[in-house]
């Protein structure tokens, strides 16, 4: 495996300049009239031609609450509320539920939150803002373990370096979850199987199947694991994708970006935490796969330009 180290440091100058532009943002109270709060609904439809769907499966992919003083309890749940009544079949959360601590009245972030599984199955991973990094950071992070007694406690499936089958109108899911890459807990190894192992298991399979007579198509190695159930991959940094060229998965669902926050006409997204620039928000197809970027539901710092939160409903066929 390669080996894993921070994606993107976080240096002087780039805290300087947000912060600075954190302050004019409050002084100015930016956010009332710039659209950072105002949040839209994006929808794609993705295809997956190797998955046996006789029925669509709707995802709703939410990210990065970062729940704190710039973005308060009240918007958080406007924006579940507003995601309940897209009447999702699976629900999952892709990182950053805080920004540097869980905020005061936990009680009442966890009542926001069970709104999520209450309406449908919901999975989530850590991000960044979940857990310190191993090599040190200049700022301030929550310990992962708080964020998942909150998830918890909110009746939401937390899956660290896991992964979990689900069914769907009769149709089978593995939802899988991976630590997050920047903090180096990210271990794909324990959770997805190698490309070349995969093709093997399906070949013996094809063979069982022949030699049986049955046309089944069990899953020989593991009945509760059908080789068509698609596989749909939670990790906070898309920068993540990297790493898992030789892992067999489907769908990457990933959050991180905010789509830059800071969109400059011409520009783009210059302060967008990726390595791969291409990936800050949006489906893309990649290696043959997809892999989805929501800009997400929080931010940092109160503001956002050119850049609005979402929320995501994925409609898998």
């Amino acid at each position: 495996m390669r080996k894993i180290t921070p994606i993107k440091k976080v240096t002087i100058g780039k805290i300087v300049f947000e912060n600075f532009v954190g302050v004019i943002a409050k002084m100015t109270r930016y956010h009332q009239y710039s659209g950072t709060h105002s949040l839209t609904v994006n929808r794609e439809r993705i295809v997956l031609p190797g998955a046996q769907l006789d029925y669509p499966i709707k995802i709703l992919h939410l990210s990065d609450f970062h729940a704190s003083k710039v973005v308060p309890y009240r918007f958080i749940e406007n924006a579940i509320d507003l995601s309940v009544s897209l009447a999702p079949d699976i629900i999952c959360l892709t990182g950053d539920y805080c920004t540097h601590r869980i905020p005061a009245s936990m009680e009442n972030y966890r009542r926001i939150l069970a709104k999520l599984p209450a309406a449908a199955p919901t999975f989530a991973c850590f991000g960044n803002h979940d857990c310190c990094y191993s090599a040190g950071s200049p700022r301030e992070y929550i310990d992962f373990l708080h964020v998942g007694e909150l998830l918890d406690a909110a009746g939401i499936r937390a899956l660290f370096n896991e992964k979990q089958q689900v069914t769907i109108r009769g149709q089978q899911l593995t939802i899988a979850g991976l630590g997050d890459v920047s903090s180096c807990t990210m271990h794909p190894e324990v959770v997805l199987q190698k490309k070349y192992r995969y093709r093997a298991k399906s070949e013996r399979q094809q063979a069982a199947v022949l030699l049986n007579g049955n046309g089944s198509g069990a899953n020989v190695d593991n009945p509760s694991e059908p080789p068509d159930s698609p596989i749909i991959l939670l990790s906070h940094n898309p920068d993540t994708k990297d790493f898992l060229k030789d892992y067999q998965w489907d769908l990457l669902l990933s959050g991180h970006t905010h789509g830059g926050q800071f969109k400059i006409p011409g520009l783009g997204a210059p302060f967008a935490p990726v390595r791969d620039i291409r990936f800050a928000e949006g489906l893309h197809q990649w290696e043959s796969r997809w892999v989805h970027v929501t800009r997400g539901v929080g931010n940092v710092h109160g503001l956002r330009i050119n850049c609005p939160p979402q929320v995501s409903l994925l409609e898998l066929v």
